[in-house]
């Protein structure tokens, strides 16, 4: 038999490889940590198949509280696995901070009552008292109440949610470091991980994750964007920092005192290298904490590392225009990503919209480059995430769509985008073959630029389609039943952001919503008739506005032959 805590377990599994040493193994027994489904699926790979897992819950006070046994066939449906059921001559049960039971499917303190606890903690009776209570329904039986969190599950076992004091809340969120690390295990080359919660000062906390490798560490925007697929936002640590070895106890669980001390030495020192020079540059920390909803934002702290995405860009691009009074394109966010680099940007007037007709996403590589055409009234910002997931040597650009930056003029058709885009391409790559990709309605400018390169005799090699409609896709909701087209119908006059929610008390914000959209669509035909330009006004009625005039560009659009290949993308 095999018994230790998990992070020893992972050690010896580790060191001693694929080498058939376990064959005479029966069981291994972990316990004193949460148990995460990484363990049992090294379990299964490195041991024989005759051999079974025992997850343990047990304390100093009471000795063993619950077990359970895991086999081959057993199912796992979370990150953490669970402690199972009760031991013999041991009721296990949930109470809330007053020390009230609560009901099934709840969380709590894991308490214990049985007639075989521990006589106290010696010399402490103040302290005896406290954890230790008679039960008065029952003679010669008491009651503990462990530093444990649990939850019951459906089928009755318990699952372990980690200790009080682990367990954290950052943001107005609870979140369990267990479920964080499960996750960050299952990265390719980490070798041990401990999420813990830093203090920030003003009684906030932010999330720390360390970690140790056993390859060449990832970048952390590669680890957000990693964690974003298997966490909700709010779990994602605010910082990943990398340690040779994480530290241990005698008894071999992590010391996360000691790297909690780590942590904020670590960040401390970070942020006063980076201290604001100025009152511009300590406005834009403050605006940046706000809308990141981090206690501590160092000037030289990139943006996108820190969590932010393209709905807090264009939510801090509206705060600093309205403190600074400048009006910036959200994408150079991409060429000044630091509040350092962002702040010279505001000091020179910002950059003119020529500097931004194309921007460039990453410019290293020796392949062809990929140039993005993006939806209706966005920017070149939404295709950042894509170029991560690329290869390291592709090239990509994204457009910008004029009059985004309040200066220039819409363009009204797909046809004159499409001419525009291509000669901004061409000062660029004046000859094919060309890569082209659109997201949405910038699918049908990307699909109308490769119908205009063919027809010049150019070589369009790839055109990617991320969702965008033809003629055929209307078609497709004829065969819905009619509840389904109601709802259709009825989604304009919902917010955009809960279309998929479908609440009937968010009609009154859609109907606001939907208003705006008629008013713009109003000044859409009145600046038209009247030959103006886009009038200055802010980022919010900017976007919408130019995504107003694609829009309607789009229905004017006439779809026609094109005798190359296209590759649709759809969710």
């Amino acid at each position: 038999m095999y018994h230790s805590v998990p992070t020893i377990f992972r050690h010896l599994a580790r060191v001693t490889g694929d080498n058939g040493i376990f064959g005479g193994l029966r069981l291994v027994r972990l316990g004193g940590e949460p148990v995460l489904r990484h363990d049992v699926e090294v379990f299964r790979h490195r041991f024989p198949e005759d051999c079974r897992l025992m997850n343990v819950l047990a304390s100093t006070e009471t000795g063993p509280i619950s077990a359970s046994i895991i086999e081959r066939h057993t199912v796992l449906s979370e990150a953490r696995v669970p402690v199972g059921r009760a031991v013999r001559d041991v009721e296990v049960f949930l109470v809330d901070d007053q020390g009230r039971q609560v009901e099934n499917g709840c969380d709590g303190r894991i308490a214990v009552r049985s007639a075989y606890l521990r006589q106290g903690f010696w010399r402490r009776p103040d302290e005896t008292r406290e954890k230790f209570r008679v039960d008065p329904g029952v003679p010669d039986t008491r009651i503990f109440i462990t530093n444990d969190l649990g939850r019951f599950l459906p089928d009755g076992n318990l699952e372990h949610l980690g200790r009080a004091d682990e367990v954290v809340k950052v943001g107005g969120l609870w979140l369990n470091p267990a479920e964080i690390e499960s996750a960050l295990m299952r990265v390719p080359g980490v070798r041990e991980v401990a999420a813990i919660a830093v203090d920030g000062g003003q009684g906030m906390k932010s999330l720390a994750a360390f970690l140790s490798w056993n390859t060449t560490p990832w970048s952390e925007q590669s680890l957000r964007l990693k964690l974003r697929k298997q966490l909700p936002p709010h779990s994602v640590p605010n910082r990943f920092l990398t340690l040779k070895e994480l530290p241990l106890l005698p008894s071999g669980k992590i010391d996360r005192v000691t790297l909690r001390r780590k942590a904020a030495d670590l960040m401390q020192l970070e942020n006063s290298k980076a201290d604001p020079d100025d009152a511009l540059e300590l406005q834009l920390v403050l605006i940046w904490e706000k809308v990141l909803g981090l206690d501590t934002v160092g000037t030289s702290d990139d943006f996108f590392a820190l969590g932010g995405d393209s709905l807090g860009a264009a939510t801090m691009f509206a705060a600093v225009e309205k403190f600074c009074g400048i009006d910036l394109p959200v994408a150079i966010l991409l060429e000044a990503p630091t509040i350092r680099k962002f702040a010279k940007v505001i000091r020179r007037g910002g950059l003119s919209e020529t500097d931004l007709r194309l921007v460039a996403l990453r410019l290293r590589g020796c392949k062809p480059p990929l140039y993005c055409v993006p939806s209706a009234g966005a920017d070149a910002l939404e295709f950042r995430i894509l170029t991560c997931h690329l290869a390291d040597d592709q090239p990509v650009f994204a457009f910008q769509s004029p009059g985004l930056d309040g200066r220039s003029r819409c363009l009204r058709s797909v046809e004159q985008m499409a001419e525009s885009y291509i000669d901004t391409m061409r000062l660029h790559q004046p000859h094919g073959p060309y890569y082209l990709c659109g997201n949405s309605f910038g699918g049908v400018v990307a699909f109308e630029m490769a119908r205009h390169l063919v027809a010049e005799s150019e070589e369009v090699r790839f055109l990617g389609l991320l969702d965008s409609y033809g003629g055929e896709y209307p078609k497709r909701r004829k065969s819905l039943p009619l509840r389904k087209r109601l709802k259709l119908a009825l989604l304009p006059f919902l917010p955009r952001s809960e279309w998929y929610s479908f609440a009937l008390a968010l009609f009154k914000s859609g109907f606001r919503q939907w208003m705006e959209r008629w008013l713009v669509r109003r000044m859409i035909a009145l600046n038209e008739l009247m030959k103006f330009r886009l009038l200055r006004c802010s980022v919010k009625l900017r976007g919408l506005y130019i995504q107003e005039v694609c829009l309607a560009a789009r229905r004017r659009y006439k779809l026609m032959p094109f005798s190359g290949r296209i590759d649709l993308f759809r969710a």
